[in-house]
């Protein structure tokens, strides 16, 4: 008697203690038990559970019901189920467990009960879930980027190829006028792309959030634009007009 007594204390301060939530219930999914983690993480007293329908006390997610009586089947089948289930706490927030699910036997072999311990995941579900929208993002920003940057890169290869060109033989007055606009269009080029890898490089560091909003020239963006794109535009024989900054 008294080695079973100290089995039982034993038991009843691992089950209180741990750091895991645990609900134990009985055929009729009835609350037999339940620890303080338990309580204190959905926000209800041990008097409010203990007694109450596992199914039917608004704790679990109502879209998560019919994988949870699965699993309770499952566990009363014999099996060791793990699984991630959706709790509500009384405050509203929801609360993502990883449930074991095990079943308790009598001394005559029969289950008599399910205890499931709960570990929560709520926040490292969030951690991943942030950070695959700003990788999602990130992608998506750096091929707008890399888009981007065609604009310049094409600009400083056709004022190279001019460059080349007229290095090629003796040089005109017109010649050097030409050399002076494609060295232009080459250092207008380089800063661009410095430009663009430069925010694409602050807003990796911010985490996608710009620090600042500011006022844009669409204008003068589109102006810009215009000018680097120039050698494609005369090429292509594109006609445009001259967009005035509001």
């Amino acid at each position: 008697e008294e080695a079973l007594g100290a089995s039982e204390e034993r038991y009843r301060l691992i089950y209180e203690y741990t750091g895991e939530a645990v609900f134990t219930f009985d055929l009729a999914y009835t609350l037999i038990g339940v620890n303080r983690k338990a309580c204190e993480i959905v926000g209800y007293s041990e008097e409010e559970l203990l007694g109450g329908n596992i199914l039917e006390l608004s704790i679990l997610h109502p879209d998560d019901l019919e994988r949870a009586l699965d699993d309770i089947r499952g566990v009363l089948g014999g099996e060791v189920v793990r699984d991630e289930l959706r709790f509500i706490a009384r405050s509203g927030t929801e609360v993502i467990f990883e449930v074991t699910g095990a079943p308790l036997f009598d001394r005559r072999g029969d289950i008599v009960a399910v205890t499931n311990v709960a570990h929560n995941i709520t926040e490292q579900k969030l951690a991943e879930a942030e950070l695959m929208r700003i990788n999602a993002e990130l992608d998506a920003y750096a091929h707008v980027v890399s888009h981007d940057l065609m604009g310049p890169v094409s600009v400083i290869t056709t004022a190279s190829e001019a460059l080349r060109e007229m290095l090629g033989g003796p040089l005109t007055a017109d010649d050097v006028e030409r050399m002076e606009r494609a060295v232009e269009m080459i250092r207008r080029g380089t800063d661009t792309a410095r430009m663009l890898v430069e925010d694409l490089l602050n807003l990796a560091y911010a985490g996608l959030r710009p620090e600042d909003a500011l006022v844009v020239d669409v204008g003068e963006v589109i102006g810009r634009v215009l000018a680097e794109r120039s050698g494609a535009i005369a090429e292509f024989h594109i006609a445009h007009r001259a967009i005035a900054s509001q």
